[in-house]
């Protein structure tokens, strides 16, 4: 986990990958610590096979690149135009 100015960058694996994401909000020392909660109960529902990763991350294009069934996340218009 790295302080920045506006955001907060988390960093941890999932599947075998590296993912990073940023949580907006400023780097104090309380909301540091709250990232750091956060990082801890990633790791942990990641050990139990219950992550999942859109729900905490609901806006990252990375979702798609490491959900189970990529396609269960596409909107029906991308349905549609396939």
């Amino acid at each position: 986990m790295r302080p920045a100015t506006r955001s907060i960058a988390i960093d941890f694996y999932y599947r075998g990958k590296r993912c990073r994401e940023r949580i907006k909000l400023p780097s104090t020392a309380r909301n540091l610590r709250c990232c750091e909660n956060l990082l801890w109960q990633i790791k942990v529902e990641i050990e139990k096979g219950t992550f999942d990763y859109a729900t905490h991350f609901p806006g990252s294009k990375r979702t798609v690149h490491v959900a189970a069934k990529p396609a269960a996340l596409d909107t029906l218009e991308q349905v549609l135009t396939r």
